[in-house]
């Protein structure tokens, strides 16, 4: 009795060893994948982002002293945060075994060379660092991605479509905000600020609701895109309904608000584009009430009024 249990003994330990000897190979393999990225490089080194899809688009991204801009569109700044959720979309670190590594997996998931829905081409100091391929999505915020250098394919989190290929879906939508202006003047008011208060040219305080309503409206502007060749032809020789001067110690910039049919758009001298808008974000600036703004009543006469 006691040599058949010694015996299977034996036999289970064989069998435990067998196990480990087959297994443990593979489980260092899959934890050495999951350190992988599908860079090869450190993505701070990218200072040019070429982005195409499989209709011959393409868009260009170029970091200039830290900030991303558009050159196709005259070094206007691209979204931050789009350009950094693709690069950290790149940059995952990938969970497990590929998805494949075979050539006709490249094809059938469009990661391919000759067969893609975007290619990243991403250049460092002028030098080619690599590309990347995503293809199609095996479900809700993932896809496909390889990099051109290796075989494997993996899926990553991120969607196509926040890497358009044109170039003004990288337009910084708030490129045109004035979050703490310290001068505000038009055409029928003019206000400073002085401490935590308003104060009008004429010597009284703003009003606060619409002090409040402009300061909104300006730290939350918000454009759509740009203006098309037929559009700016005619906001070119325009009246605009308001021209905002917005100053602070360190800048300044001044807006001009257009009507155009049922459209609208606004144009910093800044840049040379007229932008597109929404109706409210139009709205709130433009329908501003000036004379509570304007007001020439002082503090002291304010005080004596609501006292009685």
């Amino acid at each position: 009795m006691n040599r058949q249990i010694i015996a299977l003994a034996i036999l289970l330990l064989m069998q435990s060893a067998l196990v480990a000897l087959l297994y443990w190979p593979q489980t260092r393999l899959a934890d050495s994948q999951e350190n992988e990225t599908l860079l090869s490089f450190d993505p701070d080194t990218i200072d040019e982002i070429y982005i195409a899809d499989d209709q011959n688009n393409e868009a260009v991204l170029l970091n200039l002293s830290g900030q991303w801009l558009l050159p196709d569109l005259g070094g206007i700044p691209a979204d931050p945060q789009m350009v950094s959720g693709l690069l950290t979309a790149i940059n995952h670190r990938t969970a497990g075994w590929p998805i494949a590594t075979t050539d006709a997996s490249r094809q059938r998931f469009q990661v391919a060379a000759y067969q893609f829905q975007r290619r990243l081409t991403l250049i460092g100091s002028g030098e080619l660092l690599g590309s990347i391929y995503l293809g199609t999505s095996p479900g809700f915020r993932t896809v496909h991605a390889r990099n051109d250098a290796r075989d494997e394919i993996y899926s990553i989190p991120f969607n196509n479509y926040d890497a358009p290929a044109q170039a003004q879906a990288w337009l910084d939508k708030a490129l045109l905000q004035a979050p703490e202006p310290e001068h505000i003047s038009s055409g029928d008011y003019t206000i400073s600020r002085r401490g935590d208060q308003w104060f009008s040219s004429q010597g009284g305080v703003a009003d606060e609701r619409e002090l409040a309503a402009l300061l909104l409206g300006l730290r939350s502007l918000q454009v759509d895109g740009i203006a098309d060749a037929t559009a700016e032809s005619s906001l070119a020789i325009a009246a605009p309904d308001l021209t905002l001067d917005i100053a602070r110690t360190d800048t300044s910039q001044q807006l001009a608000f257009f009507t155009l049919g049922e459209q609208h758009f606004v144009r910093s001298n800044r840049y040379k584009y007229f932008f597109s808008l929404s109706a409210y974000d139009f709205d709130r600036l433009v329908t501003i009430d000036a004379s509570a703004l304007n007001t020439a009543e002082a503090p002291e006469k304010m005080t004596d009024t609501t006292e009685e």
